[in-house]
């Protein structure tokens, strides 16, 4: 019996040793598996840390960026400002040079006005005097021709006073001419002469 007992162990031992190794080999495969989900974690891992440094890294250069632009805007704010600050100064120049060419303009129209003005007054005065002066030479002559159909040495004389009175007649003319026109010159430069 002894020696059955020791075979019977020895198989139950065999059977023991199957079972560890089976289990044994069962272990090994979940290690095998465990390795190969591990090594799929650290990869997983790496990604993520080499994503989160590229990210960082774009998150740095879109900050950069963005300040930068921030600088450019308030730089072209400030430029802005100082074009403005011309742009109006210059309006403001401007205008007062266009105001003081309109006044001196006017200044000098008016004073060739009132010069013209005054021509044509001194015009029209003696052209009165002319027309008095003329009746007067048309009486003196009137008296001299009722002398000279009485006379007849003076038909001379009449004849050259009456040359004279053609003459004046027609230097009156002229001088009659002169002075409407240059009435029309004033009449003209009075509706061209804005309202005050």
């Amino acid at each position: 019996m002894p020696m059955l007992d020791r075979l019977k162990g020895v198989f139950d031992g065999g059977k023991v040793v199957e079972e560890v190794m089976a289990k044994l080999d069962a272990s090994q495969m979940k290690l095998a598996e465990q390795q190969a989900a591990l090594d799929r974690l650290v990869k997983a891992v790496s990604d993520l840390t080499d994503s989160i440094s590229t990210s960082k890294s774009y998150q740095e250069e879109l900050h950069a960026t963005y300040k930068e632009s921030i600088a450019n805007a308030e730089k072209l704010k400030t430029e802005l400002a100082s074009d403005l600050v011309n742009v109006q100064v210059l309006r403001s120049q401007l205008q007062n040079t266009i105001a003081i060419k309109i006044s001196e303009e006017l200044k000098a129209f008016t004073s060739s006005f009132r010069d013209k003005f005054d021509d044509v007054t001194r015009l029209q005065q003696q052209s009165a005097a002319i027309s008095q002066d003329l009746g007067k030479l048309r009486e003196e002559i009137n008296r001299l021709a009722a002398l000279g159909s009485k006379i007849k040495e003076s038909d001379l004389q009449l004849t050259n006073y009456a040359k004279q009175l053609e003459a004046n007649d027609r230097e009156k003319l002229n001088m009659m001419k002169e002075i409407d026109t240059l009435q029309r010159l004033v009449g003209s430069m009075r509706r061209q002469q804005p309202n005050s």
